[in-house]
């Protein structure tokens, strides 16, 4: 027993360092990603949104049902995808827009009350951006990419990381990606760094942010 204690405290400390160095952890991240291309049938670089909802191994969990149906919509077409009859009604209902993008958008923005579900929907945007899109192609050798959640409060961002942590441990095939939790983030084995804090410029600088949700951003303070 305490030798296959020892065997996987070494296999993560393995893990984390070659996550600091910048490199690959080949047979983790390409088993992660072979599995999901098997349950998709598409590449990873081309699992949609739609797909990962859809899918119970996947995001299928994490904002099910026709209570998250509007939420559902405006994800989708924030990503640019094509929208169901349903959808496309409720689109035009929220956003007062006859027809959705017709491919990702660079910035999306709601106006939303208290109670709305936000912040599980952002853990969701968040978890769909860090786990299921592939940057690989447009990245540095070593550099690490990170998708960014800021809130006005460290509080209000470890609510969004509760989320995140829930909705991937739901997830069989996602919840083997991660490497390592803190108070403030989850390192992956795709190399991508999910990174969930209080709003601050003094804290932001030299990150390579692939994708960035702004919580509450009218209750941040600039000064």
């Amino acid at each position: 027993m305490r030798l296959n204690q020892e065997t996987g405290r070494t296999r993560k400390l393995r893990k984390v360092r070659a996550l600091e160095q910048g490199t690959a952890f080949g047979g983790e991240a390409a088993a992660a990603r072979a599995r999901i291309s098997a349950i998709t049938g598409e590449p990873l670089a081309r699992v949609s949104l739609r797909t990962a909802l859809e899918d119970l191994q996947l995001l299928g969990n994490a904002i099910p049902g026709d209570s998250w149906k509007a939420w559902r919509a405006l994800l989708l077409a924030s990503r640019g995808e094509p929208l169901k009859e349903d959808e496309l009604a409720l689109f035009r209902q929220l956003t007062e827009r006859e027809e959705p993008p017709v491919e990702r958008v660079q910035e999306f923005y709601c106006v939303i009350g208290r109670r709305s579900g936000k912040s599980r929907a952002i853990a969701t945007l968040l978890t769909y951006l860090a786990t299921l899109v592939d940057y690989r192609g447009k990245l540095a050798s070593g550099e690490i990419p990170v998708v960014l959640c800021l809130s006005p409060s460290q509080e209000q961002s470890g609510i969004i990381l509760s989320y995140v942590k829930g909705i991937m441990r739901d997830s069989p095939v996602l919840a083997q990606l991660i490497v390592r939790e803190t108070a403030e983030q989850i390192e992956l084995a795709n190399r991508v760094t999910l990174n969930v804090r209080a709003a601050s410029f003094r804290r932001l600088r030299g990150q390579t942010c692939v994708g960035a949700v702004f919580d509450e951003i009218a209750f941040f303070s600039f000064g």
